[in-house]
């Protein structure tokens, strides 16, 4: 007996609010075959609800700028904004931006793994610091514990750096 049909997804949310992502998340969600296909879309929708309420709310936090660029109303910067941003910046393609931002930071993790200070003129020092070991406290069992000598990377801004974001 042949299998039945797929219904076609009914939108669960506004796709005129959310665009390519609420048409993403119902194909996502109709790929699933936890639930048979006839009952796929009502039980999905009842079961999900929330889970799309907060994946709907993150999609929301993304805004389109006057460029077309997408950013995050939330001001974070991802890597690959990064890489598009240094593309265009040095006027070169995205592979070639990618590249070299990968390979720097790459310079900048093995300076630091031998030990070293990476200074940037007018952006900041990576360095390693040392943390001492130290007792703490196990807070499920109350029972002390020792906590050994750790490294860590870290990061002080030059003054240049903050004056920049004072002054923005």
């Amino acid at each position: 007996m042949p299998k039945p049909a797929k219904q076609p997804a009914v939108s669960i949310l506004a796709a005129e609010t959310l665009g390519p992502v609420c048409c993403l998340l119902e194909e996502a969600i109709i790929r699933l075959e936890l639930l048979p296909p006839t009952a796929h879309v009502g039980a999905v929708a009842a079961a999900y609800r929330d889970r799309l309420a907060a994946l709907a709310a993150k999609a929301e936090a993304y805004a389109v700028s006057g460029d077309g660029n997408e950013s995050r109303r939330d001001n974070r910067m991802q890597k690959t904004d990064f890489i598009k941003a240094v593309a265009e910046r040095a006027g070169v393609g995205q592979k070639e931006a990618k590249l070299i931002v990968e390979n720097a930071l790459e310079v900048i993790s093995e300076a630091l793994a031998r030990g070293e200070k990476v200074t940037l003129t007018r952006f900041g020092t990576f360095e390693v610091r040392s943390r001492q070991a130290r007792e703490g406290v196990n807070p499920q069992t109350r029972n002390k514990i020792h906590i050994p000598a750790t490294k860590t990377p870290g990061f002080a801004a030059s003054s240049a750096l903050k004056e920049a974001v004072k002054g923005a």
